[in-house]
């Protein structure tokens, strides 16, 4: 038996209705009294369950009930959310061999930290990841696959990443929107994550027009 509240005979089992009621408020019904919760696992989308607590108004010294409504659903503690295509854009370029001062680790060596714990966490029938790396020109390490499909690949691939050489941000978003294969059919969230040091320049006419294009015009997300 579940129990919500804090006022209940832990010897005999039996409930006190005449609390102190040192708060007199709603919550403080509702926390000196017990609700019965006996709500078991569910195979339903939303199982509804009715339950009573009985307290003693202060002001009035009236027996008052109190009904608690207690939703269970076989989506609890797991969400409930679309697929994700990650198109990953990992900054290669020499300013990611920089150490930060927190952490004193490089730049780029905190970014496949990310990229191993995104990973990780990825849903393993559903979502799907794409790699491409940028300095000033972009490489496409692999398009769109599943976790199972890129888990000991993965790690490979970031292990022999270096940093050298300069920032085109438009070369990595050209090629991190051509890693995201676009179907209605599949009713994905598709999202574009860069990664990197460098500040959006948005005096970049050729940037902008991409970024316009990605988010308006597909429907991409970029973070």
């Amino acid at each position: 038996m579940n129990c919500i509240g804090s006022n209940m005979n832990a010897n005999s089992g039996s409930y006190n209705y005449y609390s102190s009621h040192a708060k007199v408020s709603f919550d403080g019904f509702i926390n000196e009294n017990y609700f019965l919760k006996e709500t078991q696992e569910t195979n339903l989308v939303q199982n509804l369950e009715i339950t009573h607590a009985i307290t003693k108004n202060p002001v009035t010294y009236n027996k008052e009930a109190f009904i608690g409504l207690f939703l269970k659903s076989k989506y609890d503690g797991v969400g409930n959310r679309r697929p994700f295509n990650f198109s990953i854009a990992l900054d290669v370029s020499g300013s990611m061999d920089q150490y930060e001062t927190r952490d004193y680790k490089q730049r780029i060596t905190l970014a496949k930290e990310s990229l191993i714990k995104l990973v990780s966490l990825m849903d393993e029938e559903n979502d799907k990841i794409s790699l491409i790396t940028f300095n000033h020109q972009a490489k496409k390490i692999f398009g769109l696959l599943k976790k199972s499909e890129i888990e000991k690949k993965f790690l490979n691939d970031l292990a022999s990443i270096r940093a050298s050489g300069g920032t085109d941000l438009v070369e990595a978003l050209k090629a991190a929107m051509d890693n995201i294969n676009i179907n209605e059919k599949e009713n994905k969230e598709n999202r574009i994550i860069m990664i990197t040091d460098v500040d959006y320049d948005d005096h970049n006419d050729n940037l902008l027009k991409l970024f316009k294009e990605c988010v308006e015009e597909k429907n991409i997300s970029i973070i």
